[in-house]
């Protein structure tokens, strides 16, 4: 032990090859250097291997741009860990541990970088005194921290167990692994500020109390040996799990920053992209792929976000169709979907290390067939027994499109397209789809509404009212886009008659499409039939541009009573050449309401609940204006204890309203819908508000049920445009 040196240092840490001499102490700094060279190139060497994996997938553009808007991205939801907390106690104790494992990393860097650069290019140290004292308490407090959130972790994955949880075996080995290098730093620590309390006595080390932990525990050491002992083994136990992040759970720490920064950046409506040129393709005779059924087909991007997935179980926590009993589960979807890469990926990698190496005597010259699949349809396509598939079809039609999945995940891995793209597989090449959904695509083709019914009835309530179409009145302000619920629902008709009463009342100048207005295509697209949907916007363009209009509508404004078709239109149709700019009836409603155009009763003393529609609050963040016209109304609006974009689906999104629900309840499998109803009739509430046709649809049959009838005397379920409409001072007329 070098006496004279650690007695005459000041406030200040010495490194272990100043403080203790001999050929190995005195030689440490480089035997460490040499282990850390070696542990880069191990974990270079596997980050390689891994972006090589996500290479498999094909190019992502503006996955990388724009750079600034990616950096919020990343302070936003990695380093504020913004969404981590929206659970408290996950989100509190995740956050201990992120910034605690932060702050120490930026400790050990700037040590290094103070004994082996500073002192060698000036001469002396910068980590000195007070600057000491800060650091020392620093990493001190944010090691504790890190420690509390090790063990709140590891209190509620193996005492408390919530179900989204499943505990693997790797979970344990990260958290053993995390604990043992927090627990032997202090003690390292300790161990250290014994020897130098030894040497300089106890009454002259204070300023180690900064360090308040190793301060505390240094008592209880004893002699050198174990500050050797401990610094060795924290050093090789540290460096070994630098060495293992790439091949472990541990690569989570990087994975989910990068699939934060690359997580798509266009509006949450835009999520579903088209198949370019499909139907031109396609007559031309074109082979165009029509979804996802092989890894390649995939995007880097999306096969970075499946490896970012950590089975944290909140998008499952969310979901309506798990939580109803049914077979889809968000997390075991990207979980199954990410075995298919992983099988891919290892079949790839031993043909490359077959190939080269030289051939073996006798060997057959053309490699096996692949029998890894990604659908489960596929293997009943080809007919082979032997093959495997790892998604099955049951799991990707159960999808209401909710999004909440995606609302969750704190590394904003995307679902709901993966799901879509395999739909698409699923209803144009292995015509794997209920009966249900087949009567629904043959209406859709030769009627273009989901029942089939007249196409020429269409427009019949907005004649026998006298609306004046876009051809009567070509300089409208606002095209009303009644919908097929609009059109032929006559819940959605008594809506729509609401709403178009308001905009009388405020003298909005508006007109509609008459005969030529076609179903928007929501849910033909988002039950996989991207063809059908393509060909429908196609003849709708073909069929206003015949009646000598711009089928771009440039310049102009559309308005919706359909969520649906308000996020379809908006965000879908600008892909095919659309230019208008889109509102939903809530959004024109609390405009006109703000312009003071019109006049109101006033307070009525009822209570009103909204239930948020799933593509208005989450897709598109439409919440407030709902709720401001039922104020307007005279209306006490109370809340659900899921509500805004925390809401929870009427299960009739993605196409699901079109197809059978299967319910059990003695097996645990209920409607979604009426799961949503019996949390809402909780509220008491006079009127349950919808502010979407399909959800007042789907809770038209919910409330109907035979144990909702005492529950609902004296309830209505109603459209926001009703409320508003009724609560109109009539213009008396001489």
């Amino acid at each position: 032990m070098n006496f004279e040196l650690i007695k005459e240092s000041g406030i200040e840490r010495l490194p272990m090859w100043e403080m203790y001499g001999g050929p190995l102490w005195a030689n440490t700094r480089w035997i460490v250097y040499g282990l850390a060279a070696l542990v880069v190139a191990v974990f270079i060497y596997g980050i390689w291997q891994r972006v090589k994996a996500y290479r498999m997938g094909c190019k992502s553009e503006g996955a990388l741009a724009p750079l600034g808007a990616r950096i919020n991205e990343l302070v936003r939801y990695a380093f504020a860990q913004l969404k981590v907390l929206r659970e408290q106690y996950p989100g509190i104790f995740h956050l201990f541990l992120f910034w605690g494992f932060v702050v120490l990393f930026i400790g050990t860097a700037i040590t290094v970088l103070d004994e082996d650069i500073w002192r060698l290019l000036t001469g002396h140290k910068f980590i000195v005194n007070s600057v000491y004292v800060f650091v020392s308490f620093m990493l001190d407090l944010f090691g504790v921290l890190a420690v509390i959130g090790l063990g709140m972790a590891i209190f509620r994955r193996y005492v408390l167990k919530p179900k989204g949880l499943d505990n693997q075996r790797e979970d344990a080995t990260l958290l053993v692994w995390i604990f043992v290098i927090l627990v032997t730093g202090y003690l390292t620590e300790a161990a250290r500020i014994s020897v130098v309390a030894q040497v300089k006595g106890p009454q002259s080390i204070s300023y180690e109390a900064a360090g308040f932990l190793g301060y505390i525990l240094y008592p209880a050491f004893k002699g050198e040996i174990w500050h050797k002992l401990l610094w060795s083994f924290h050093v090789l136990i540290s460096l070994a799990f630098v060495a293992s992040i790439p091949y472990t759970k541990g690569l989570h720490i990087f994975s989910t920053m990068a699939s934060i920064f690359t997580h798509s950046l266009k509006p949450k409506g835009k999520i579903i992209e088209p198949i370019p040129d499909m139907m031109a393709r396609m007559e031309a005779g074109e082979e165009v792929e029509l979804g996802y059924k092989r890894i390649e087909q995939f995007t880097w991007r999306e096969i970075l976000q499946l490896d970012a997935c950590t089975r944290c179980g909140r998008c499952q926590d969310q979901c309506p169709a798990f939580n109803t009993g049914k077979h889809l589960s968000p997390k075991e979807f990207i979980q199954a979907t990410k075995q298919y890469w992983l099988t891919k990926w290892a079949a790839q990698r031993d043909a490359n290390v077959e190939l080269s190496a030289p051939p073996a005597e006798g060997a057959a010259a053309a490699p096996a067939a692949d029998k890894n699949l990604l659908l489960k349809s596929e293997v009943a396509f080809v007919g082979d027994e032997t093959a495997k598939g790892f998604v099955d079809s049951a799991v990707l039609w159960d999808c209401t499109n909710c999004m909440a999945c995606m609302n969750a995940c704190p590394v904003m891995i995307e679902h709901v397209p993966l799901i879509t793209a395999m739909r698409r597989e699923l209803a144009m090449e292995f015509d794997d789809t209920e009966s249900a959904c087949k009567s629904f695509f043959k209406n859709m083709d030769t009627n273009a509404n989901p029942w089939g019914w007249n196409p020429g009835d269409r427009a019949k309530w907005a004649v026998e009212m006298g609306l004046p179409t876009v051809l009567d009145n070509p300089d409208y302000e606002y095209l009303l886009f009644i919908g097929c619920m609009g059109a032929f629902d006559p819940k959605a008709i008594k809506a729509n008659k609401a709403f178009v009463k308001i905009m009388q009342a405020a003298g909005v100048n508006f007109a509609v499409l008459g005969e030529m207005e076609m179903c928007c295509g929501d849910s033909i697209r988002r039950l996989g039939n991207e063809a059908s949907f393509q060909a429908l916007v196609g003849m709708f363009k073909q069929t206003v541009q015949d009646c000598g209009l711009d089928p771009t509508f440039a310049g102009k404004k559309l308005v919706t009573t359909c969520p649906h078709g308000y996020n379809c239109l908006k965000h879908e149709y600008p892909d095919f050449g659309f230019k208008w700019q889109v509102v939903h009836h809530t959004e024109l409603m609390a405009q006109i309401l703000k312009s003071g155009k019109l006049k109101l009763k006033g307070g009525n003393g009822h209570t009103a609940v909204l239930h948020d529609s799933c593509f208005l609050s989450r897709y598109n963040d439409v919440a407030d204006e709902p709720r401001a016209c039922l104020a307007a109304a005279g209306l006490k609006v109370v809340e659900t204890e899921r509500n805004r974009d925390r809401t929870f689906c009427c299960g009739g999104g993605g196409g699901r309203v079109w197809l059978e629900e299967h319910l059990d309840e003695a097996q645990g499998i209920f409607r979604i819908n009426n799961v949503r109803s019996d949390e809402i009739i909780k509220t008491n509430a006079d009127f349950i508000v919808t502010a979407c046709p399909l959800c007042g649809m789907m809770f038209d049959e919910a409330f109907k049920r035979p144990t909702m009838e005492k529950a609902m005397e004296g309830k209505k379920v109603v459209d926001v445009a009703e409320l508003l409409a009724d609560a109109l001072v009539e213009e008396k007329t001489n």
